[in-house]
C-alpha cells in the first residue's frame, strides 16, 4: 500500500507498507517479517536498472527521492 507526500505538486516520499492476503478472511493484511523480505529483494531485483534506491526500516520499504 503506497503512502505519498507531495510539496509543490513534487513527489517528496514514497513509503510502501507490504500487504498480503489473508486466504481464511479474503482480506489484506500487513506483510509479516519474512513476507516483507520477499517483497523487498523482489522491488530492489525489479528496479535495479534504474537506479532507483530502496530500503527497509521497521517493516516499510522506503523508496529515496532524488531531486
Amino acid at each position: 500500500m503506497p503512502f505519498m507526500t507531495f510539496e509543490d505538486s513534487k513527489l517528496t516520499n514514497l513509503k510502501l507498507y507490504p500487504l498480503r492476503l489473508d486466504m481464511h478472511t479474503g482480506f489484506p493484511a500487513l506483510a509479516d517479517e519474512n513476507e516483507t523480505k520477499i517483497i523487498y529483494d523482489y522491488l530492489c531485483d525489479r528496479n535495479k536498472q534504474f537506479g532507483t534506491k530502496i530500503e527497509i526500516e521497521n517493516g516499510v520499504i522506503g523508496v529515496r527521492i532524488s531531486d
